[in-house]
């Protein structure tokens, strides 16, 4: 296997390739970043744990922190925290709507109330594919 010499390194060509490969895939993540930033609105991933019944955001756009007050770390740990902000009149409909999504594997649509810290009360409408 030829070897290349880089940074004072010795590197096997694989190991250049795959550098190379990690360092576009940083950039297109980090332009991906900077275009869901100017979306209308944010873009999540949402995970349920039914052992433990937990669920958690490991992945928000930017935007979702403005609206909810609440950091990306905060919710990729703990997401019930975002569910407490939803207005209490609207909180179980839409618990029983996001987990019928996830059930059925249907797309999720509703229109809620939430409590943000920062700005008031809001009405949103989200949307999500399980």
């Amino acid at each position: 296997m030829p070897f290349l010499i880089e940074n004072s390194e010795i590197m096997s060509e694989n190991d250049n390739v795959q550098n190379y490969y990690d360092s576009i895939l940083d950039e297109d993540n980090e332009y991906l970043l900077n275009v869901l930033d100017q979306v209308d609105g944010f873009v999540f991933q949402f995970i349920y744990n039914s052992v433990d019944n937990t669920y958690s955001f490991p992945f928000v756009s930017g935007e979702m922190l403005e609206i909810y007050g609440i950091s990306k770390k905060a919710l990729a740990i703990d997401g019930k925290r975002a569910f407490n902000l939803i207005l209490e009149q609207d909180r179980e409909e839409m618990q029983i709507a996001v987990f019928e999504s996830i059930k059925n594997l249907t797309t999720w649509r509703q229109d809620y109330r939430l409590l943000s810290p920062t700005l008031g009360l809001r009405w949103l409408r989200g949307s999500a594919k399980p």
